[in-house]
């Protein structure tokens, strides 16, 4: 019914609005022409939607600290444009109170409680009051400490970066800030790469379009930096497990001769090096080989054999040779180092001689 009547005096008020019209023109036609005609304005007609239009700010519950400023201001501008349409100033109280949930809602009781024993129903005072228990008072600051610090890494896009920096900018209060200000910031947190590429570019020296400037040279930038055709990976993927197999190829000898080499230590050890020339040794070390047992894999330091002795009367035997690619090694006699060791070179000497005086003085007797 209400409706009805809306559209009825809307319908008369365009009614008069056209005979007020049709009446100027006529005014007009009969006027002389030296005469300038009137300037009439119109005002606008009043819109005929009484609906609300913004929609609900979502609901509070007080757990996230962080979504109280997005809802803060959903709910500032619904009450200040939609206000009218909500009622009077204590349903608009009572709008606010009823986009509180949970711990939130419990926080505000006493406050509302007190207002409603005071009849005092401000909704820009409830909402002040949870600012004081939700809102961050040094958010700025440490946004500007984040801002001074933030650095764009050198595998990040521009496009995702950005974001980023300007809510850093915003949180900071650096929208009032002026634009050579906010150009050093940005130039300050952009990667190395993109740096170099800004080198040798006139760039402008407005915010916005200095923004803009550095969008276009970044999506450049980025697109030759990373490949993209999946030939180009297939390609990649072959080289990297080609390479892999040749690399597991030339490990493999490898790997066999140092088991060998092993193998060949744990025998050798306890044993003596041969004695050897000096002319032996000067071929050993032009060829590159260790010094002491001849094998081009060893050196001395690592080599399980003792130090050479000088030769006495020595009886020479090869050494037990490792045929898996290892060089065998010269080693002394056991026997020949063990006697003499046990009694020396002159000493044996003596030993034979007296054996045959002795022989020589038997025979004697024996056969006067």
């Amino acid at each position: 019914m209400v409706q009805r009547l809306f559209e009825h005096a809307d319908t008369k008020a365009q009614a008069v609005r056209d005979e007020l019209i049709e009446a100027i023109k006529e005014q007009g036609a009969t006027k002389s022409p030296d005469q300038p005609s009137p300037h009439v304005v119109l005002d606008p007609l009043p819109s005929k939607s009484t609906r609300q239009q913004l929609p609900h700010p979502e609901p509070f519950d007080g757990k996230d600290k962080s979504l109280f400023e997005p809802w803060k201001t959903s709910v500032v501008a619904k009450v200040k444009i939609e206000g009218h349409l909500i009622g009077d100033h204590v349903a608009q109280f009572y709008y606010v109170h009823s986009r509180l949930r949970d711990k939130a809602l419990q926080m505000a009781s006493p406050y509302i409680n007190q207002c409603v024993s005071l009849s005092t129903y401000d909704p820009h005072d409830l909402i002040r009051y949870l600012s004081t228990i939700y809102d961050d008072p040094n958010r700025a600051e440490r946004a500007l400490r984040t801002l001074h610090s933030l650095q764009q890494s050198e595998k990040a896009v521009f496009a995702h970066f950005l974001p980023v920096f300007e809510k850093s900018l915003s949180e900071a209060g650096g929208l009032q800030w002026p634009d050579n200000v906010k150009i050093n910031h940005l130039y300050n947190a952009l990667s190395k790469g993109l740096k170099r590429t800004l080198i040798p570019v006139q760039l402008p020296s407005t915010y916005f379009d200095y923004v803009r400037r550095v969008q276009e040279l970044a999506a450049r930038y980025e697109s030759l930096d990373k490949p993209s055709s999946n030939s180009t990976n297939s390609n990649h993927r072959g080289q990297d497990k080609a390479a892999v197999e040749e690399d597991s190829m030339d490990w493999e000898p490898v790997t066999a001769q140092s088991a060998a080499l092993e193998k060949a230590n744990k025998a050798l050890k306890g044993k003596r090096a041969k004695w050897v020339s000096q002319d032996e040794i000067q071929k050993r070390k032009k060829e590159g080989r260790c010094m002491r047992c001849g094998r081009r894999e060893c050196r001395i330091p690592k080599c399980p054999l003792s130090p050479a002795k000088p030769p006495g009367k020595q009886v020479q035997v090869k050494a037990a040779s490792v045929k898996a690619l290892v060089r065998s090694a010269e080693v002394e006699s056991e026997e020949s180092d063990s006697e003499s060791e046990k009694y020396g070179p002159l000493t044996k000497i003596a030993f034979r001689g007296r054996k045959r005086r002795l022989r020589n003085t038997l025979g004697s007797i024996l056969n006067p």
